[in-house]
Protein backbone atom coordinates (compact mmCIF):
# COMPACT_ATOMS: atom_id res chain seq x y z
CA UNK A 1 0.00 0.00 0.00
CA UNK A 2 1.45 3.47 -0.99
CA UNK A 3 2.22 5.65 2.39
CA UNK A 4 1.47 9.08 0.28
CA UNK A 5 -1.30 10.00 -1.95
CA UNK A 6 -1.47 13.51 -4.46
CA UNK A 7 -4.20 15.29 -6.30
CA UNK A 8 -1.44 17.34 -8.65
CA UNK A 9 -4.05 19.88 -9.66
CA UNK A 10 -4.37 21.44 -6.04
CA UNK A 11 -1.75 19.94 -4.44
CA UNK A 12 -4.03 17.85 -1.86
CA UNK A 13 -2.16 15.27 -0.03
CA UNK A 14 -2.76 12.55 2.63
CA UNK A 15 -0.11 10.13 3.96
CA UNK A 16 -0.55 6.57 5.57
CA UNK A 17 2.02 4.62 7.52
CA UNK A 18 1.93 1.03 8.74
CA UNK A 19 1.64 -0.58 12.12
CA UNK A 20 5.19 -1.56 13.44
CA UNK A 21 3.93 -4.83 13.46
CA UNK A 22 2.04 -3.97 9.18
CA UNK A 23 -0.87 -5.64 10.58
CA UNK A 24 -2.85 -2.18 9.48
CA UNK A 25 -2.09 1.24 7.93
CA UNK A 26 -2.85 4.73 10.06
CA UNK A 27 -4.23 7.39 8.03
CA UNK A 28 -2.54 10.20 9.27
CA UNK A 29 -3.75 13.23 7.55
CA UNK A 30 -5.84 14.22 4.31
CA UNK A 31 -5.42 17.97 3.70
CA UNK A 32 -6.64 19.78 0.66
CA UNK A 33 -5.51 24.00 0.45
CA UNK A 34 -8.07 25.98 1.68
CA UNK A 35 -9.15 27.27 -1.44
CA UNK A 36 -9.92 24.22 -3.49
CA UNK A 37 -11.71 22.76 -0.17
CA UNK A 38 -15.43 21.57 -0.48
CA UNK A 39 -15.12 20.22 -3.78
CA UNK A 40 -14.85 16.66 -3.87
CA UNK A 41 -10.84 16.63 -3.38
CA UNK A 42 -10.25 14.93 0.10
CA UNK A 43 -13.04 12.13 -0.95
CA UNK A 44 -11.08 11.72 -3.88
CA UNK A 45 -7.73 11.55 -1.60
CA UNK A 46 -9.70 8.98 0.92
CA UNK A 47 -11.08 7.03 -2.30
CA UNK A 48 -7.34 6.10 -3.64
CA UNK A 49 -6.63 5.18 -0.11
CA UNK A 50 -9.79 2.72 0.31
CA UNK A 51 -9.04 1.21 -3.01
CA UNK A 52 -5.74 0.49 -2.39
CA UNK A 53 -6.72 -0.95 1.35
CA UNK A 54 -9.66 -3.06 -0.25
CA UNK A 55 -7.15 -4.70 -3.01
CA UNK A 56 -4.47 -5.33 -0.40
CA UNK A 57 -6.46 -6.56 1.96
CA UNK A 58 -5.40 -3.66 4.55
CA UNK A 59 -7.42 -2.49 8.09
CA UNK A 60 -7.45 1.04 7.96
CA UNK A 61 -7.35 3.24 11.29
CA UNK A 62 -7.23 6.52 12.12
CA UNK A 63 -8.07 8.87 15.35
CA UNK A 64 -11.20 11.58 15.07
CA UNK A 65 -11.04 12.67 18.63
CA UNK A 66 -8.59 15.19 20.15
CA UNK A 67 -6.63 15.78 17.21
CA UNK A 68 -6.38 19.25 15.58
CA UNK A 69 -7.95 19.61 12.04
CA UNK A 70 -6.21 21.84 9.63
CA UNK A 71 -9.65 22.31 8.01
CA UNK A 72 -11.57 23.46 11.05
CA UNK A 73 -14.02 20.32 11.49
CA UNK A 74 -14.83 19.12 14.51
CA UNK A 75 -13.66 15.93 15.45
CA UNK A 76 -18.07 14.73 15.32
CA UNK A 77 -17.98 16.05 12.12
CA UNK A 78 -14.63 14.34 11.03
CA UNK A 79 -15.95 11.33 12.48
CA UNK A 80 -19.60 11.55 10.20
CA UNK A 81 -17.81 12.36 7.00
CA UNK A 82 -15.26 9.11 8.04
CA UNK A 83 -18.27 6.91 8.90
CA UNK A 84 -20.06 7.91 5.37
CA UNK A 85 -16.85 6.29 3.70
CA UNK A 86 -17.18 3.08 5.78
CA UNK A 87 -15.22 3.41 9.51
CA UNK A 88 -16.71 2.57 12.71
CA UNK A 89 -15.95 4.60 15.74
CA UNK A 90 -14.74 2.56 18.78
CA UNK A 91 -15.03 3.17 22.34
CA UNK A 92 -11.42 3.87 22.52
CA UNK A 93 -12.12 7.14 20.09
CA UNK A 94 -10.10 5.52 17.00
CA UNK A 95 -11.78 4.77 14.10
CA UNK A 96 -11.38 1.82 11.95
CA UNK A 97 -12.85 0.23 8.67
CA UNK A 98 -12.02 -3.04 7.65
CA UNK A 99 -11.24 -3.90 3.72
CA UNK A 100 -14.42 -4.84 1.44
CA UNK A 101 -14.30 -7.81 -0.47
CA UNK A 102 -14.73 -7.65 -3.75
CA UNK A 103 -18.65 -9.44 -3.77
CA UNK A 104 -19.31 -5.99 -1.01
CA UNK A 105 -18.77 -3.04 -3.42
Amino acid sequence: MKTFYVIEKVRGIADVSPSEDHDYFIINRINVPSLYRGQGYGRQLLAQILADADAEHATLWLMPLGTTDPTGLTPWQLIAWYSRHGFILLESGCMVRIPKKEEDK
